[in-house]
């Protein structure tokens, strides 16, 4: 008997609480095996039945052994930043082993993370439709290119009706450039008459002044752009209606005496620079009339611009956009979740709790997938028999 018990005993003693379990029953069957009776008959042991607890205990041959034992390696690649256990540390499940170079992981992450929330507030904007106060914005835009309109189109008609006053200054300044009467070669009189007024008519052409003698004394006419005629003395006389006069000085006037006068005057010094003036002149309106509707065309484009933006923000939401608008989100949650799990495969934890049995490795080095980090074992042990 002292040999199988020294035979169990040897290679579990390491063990103090399996030990202590063998011994104990080692004992009693020492016990149990001195108090047998030698022969066959039956003997019977009476007692009172108690409330107890039943110990079962089994021996046996064999090593002491950790139930598990696994390598940490990385789910990602990189630089080992750093090392959070030494050998022989107790650590719990999820407990940080090592960590990996995070820099572009996180960089990712936080991309994504804001590629979700660009997304899921571009889903809500479409959903929502047009907020109230775009709408008052769009409208008030609307009311602002109107009134651009209105103001060009107002700006039109006086830059036309200050042009038309130019060109008709400058037209009435040509055709009164120089004016004088001229004389007939047979005139008799040696009084010169003068023009007093300025012709404020548009056609052109002559006027002739012409004396002739009738029983009631001496009369003039006029003929040409206009006509008429009456009984003459020396003075004013009116020449048509368009405020010329002809001032006649006192002197001899005789039967037969005229005098023309040439509308406008192309033989006077000063027609030439008053022609030039007035086709400047009609040149200006022309460039400035064009800009004018120029500003027009550019305000009603602008209104018709307004007027369109308005008619969409007021349309409801496309139920084609919100689909697309959740299709960028899911998409976009998708990444994230790639990002994030990118970035916890920089991160070795624990497992389960137990004991580190060794760290393979040492900060700085590079990690991948075959990369032992650490040897974990649990606190967990078996008698292997």
């Amino acid at each position: 008997m002292a040999t199988v018990f020294y035979k169990i005993w040897k290679p579990i003693a390491k063990h103090k609480i399996i030990a202590s379990l063998l011994v104990i029953a080692a004992v009693g069957y020492s016990v149990y095996a001195g108090t047998k009776p030698t022969n066959a008959d039956t003997q019977y042991i009476l007692t009172s039945v108690k409330k107890g607890t039943i110990v079962a205990s089994v021996s046996g041959s064999g090593e002491v052994a950790a139930t598990n034992q696994l390598d940490l390696v990385p789910q990602g690649s990189g630089t080992i930043v750093s090392i959070k256990v030494k050998a022989g540390d107790q650590v719990k499940q999820g407990q940080v082993i090592a960590v990996l170079d995070q820099k572009n992981a996180f960089v990712s992450l936080k991309q994504a993370q804001a590629s979700v929330d660009s997304a899921k507030a571009n889903l809500e904007k479409v959903q929502a439709g047009t907020a109230s106060t775009d709408i008052q914005t769009a409208q008030n835009s609307v009311n602002a290119a109107q009134e651009s309109l209105t103001n060009a189109e107002q700006n039109l008609t006086q830059v036309q009706a200050t042009q038309d006053l130019v060109v008709k200054n400058a037209y009435t300044n040509m055709m009164n450039a120089g004016l004088a009467p001229a004389a007939g070669a047979s005139n008799r009189t040696t009084a010169v008459p003068t023009i007093a007024g300025a012709y404020t008519g548009t056609d052109q052409g002559s006027y002739k002044i012409s004396l002739y003698q009738t029983e009631a004394g001496l009369h003039y006419s006029v003929s040409g752009l206009e006509t008429g005629d009456g009984l003459f003395s020396p003075g004013m006389i009116a020449i048509g209606t368009h405020g010329l006069y002809l001032n006649f000085p006192a002197g001899n006037y005789f039967d037969g005496d005229y005098w023309t006068i040439d509308i406008p005057n192309l033989k006077s010094s000063t027609y030439l620079s008053a022609s030039n003036a007035y086709e400047t002149a009609k040149q200006s309106r022309i460039s400035a009339e064009q800009t004018a509707q120029n500003q027009i065309d550019t305000a009603t484009l602008n209104l018709q611009q307004t007027q369109t933006a308005l008619a969409a923000k007021m349309t409801p939401p496309n139920p084609a956009d919100v689909a697309a608008a959740k299709a960028q989100v899911d998409s976009a949650l998708v990444q994230l979740q790639n990002a994030q799990n990118n970035y916890q495969n920089t991160i070795v934890k624990a497992p389960f709790d137990g004991k580190i049995a060794s760290v393979n490795v040492q900060a700085g080095s590079q990690a991948g997938a075959s990369t032992s980090i650490a040897t974990l074992i649990t606190n967990q042990l078996y008698a292997s028999i």
